[in-house]
């Protein structure tokens, strides 16, 4: 009798409505599971929430979780891209400056006539005021003696106007003064023979204090490059043609760098 009289109170409570005020047992709260399904809300908390389940699903499923990782090429750029992001425009860069001289002045250069407003057949006048201030800034040629390498470089067109190509020539050819030059080596070489490697590249770091704050612009961790790749055909010992050539190389190397802000 007493197992009866259990058996039927549990099915009374069982039966019994829920105290007023509380229309369904209280549901769980759900943290949405980081691309888990596991821990998606049911169909009951789905009418109790007044939304369906499949929109609850949709909501929990990995495609649309809003914490997965970005597929943008952006999130997925490597150091190297961003090392290449940060290079000027044209793939213009200091491994090209090291690599290419000639192709990394073109661009660099390039741009910057481009802001001289050359007339309809790509050239300036001597008198530009643009041309003037940036050769007196990025060259080695003195303020007093502009106007006379501006003609120079112009007298090469009938028309006395200066193309890119004489923009080019003239930042090449003073980029440092051919006296220091040829002083260094006399000093270097004594008895006027060749220079070996080694005294070679100690000229050159004293060539590199003879550019002054456009040295700068390379910064002392790159400098060492620089004369590697300057140096890169050398033998045993440099004559004093090739020293000419490597000095003029460093200080266009410096000159692009600062003008390119590299």
């Amino acid at each position: 009798f007493g197992s009866s009289l259990r058996a039927t109170t549990i099915a009374v409570a069982r039966s019994a409505p829920l105290p007023t005020g509380r229309s369904s047992p209280p549901k769980p709260f759900h943290l949405g599971a980081m691309g888990q399904n596991c821990c998606s809300p049911g169909a009951e908390d789905a009418e109790v929430n007044s939304v369906s389940p499949g929109a609850q699903r949709s909501a929990a499923s990995p495609q649309n979780n809003t914490m997965q990782k970005s597929s943008s090429p952006a999130a997925r750029s490597s150091p190297a891209a961003r090392a290449g992001a940060a290079s000027s425009p044209g793939g213009l860069s200091f491994d090209l400056v090291l690599s290419d001289l000639e192709k990394a002045e073109k661009l660099a250069y390039g741009s910057v006539f481009t802001g001289f407003n050359p007339s309809a057949d790509g050239k300036v006048g001597a008198d530009s005021a643009q041309l003037r201030d940036f050769v007196a800034t990025n060259s080695c040629v003195p303020y007093g003696d502009i106007d006379v390498v501006l003609l120079k470089a112009a007298s090469a067109s009938d028309d006395m106007k200066i193309s890119v190509d004489d923009f080019l020539t003239m930042m090449r050819e003073n980029a440092i003064p051919e006296g220091i030059v040829i002083e260094r080596f006399l000093g270097l070489a004594s008895d006027g023979s060749d220079l070996n490697s080694a005294d070679c590249r100690t000229g050159l770091y004293m060539i590199k204090d003879e550019l002054g704050a456009t040295a700068g612009a390379v910064g002392d961790g790159r400098w060492d490059a620089v004369f590697d790749s300057v140096m890169r055909s050398a033998g045993a010992t440099v004559s004093m043609e090739s020293w000419t050539t490597y000095c003029k190389q460093v200080a266009r190397i410096a000159r692009v760098t600062q003008a390119a802000k590299l």
